[in-house]
């Protein structure tokens, strides 16, 4: 299991915990100092997005079985700057909704193509649209997403 990041770690530093012996190891020259970002695993990456502690948008990749950690370029529609979204994972693609972006409430569904690392903006298809929300949880089940809390 790996720590990214949070509230009480202002060093950024990145834990992982050995599960089978549960001993607590820092990893060496990663830091990720943000809180209220996501982080989720697509192949054998953890893709970390957005985030606190300063405004971003930016994508970050850590390879598991490398165990290297890098910035990723990403073009098309790139999400505005936020923390506390929903985000969940459809096969390559990862998926944003919502959180504190700042400005005007945004309603968009964002979708990242991590094969291409191209940013798009997907269309609902629903009479019911979800409001703007912040800390929602998302999740995919049978490859549909699924968002559910959070507040507006």
């Amino acid at each position: 299991m790996l720590v990214f990041g949070g509230g009480e770690n202002k060093q950024g530093f990145v834990y992982a915990l050995d599960l089978t012996d549960m001993n607590w190891n820092r990893i060496k020259n990663v830091q990720y100092n943000r809180e209220a970002h996501s982080a989720n695993l697509i192949g054998d990456s953890i893709y970390l997005f957005g985030g606190y502690v300063r405004r971003s948008n930016d994508i970050h990749k850590y390879d598991i079985k490398q165990k290297t950690f890098q910035k990723v370029d990403t073009t098309g529609n790139i999400p505005s700057k936020r923390y506390g979204h929903g985000s969940a994972v459809i096969e390559e693609k990862l998926y944003i909704f919502g959180g504190d972006v700042w400005t005007d409430p945004d309603t968009t569904l964002y979708s990242l193509n991590t094969n291409s690392n191209e940013w798009a903006t997907i269309s609902i298809a629903s009479d019911f649209l979800p409001p703007p929300l912040e800390y929602p949880s998302m999740f995919n089940f049978e490859n549909n997403l699924y968002l559910f809390g959070g507040y507006n």
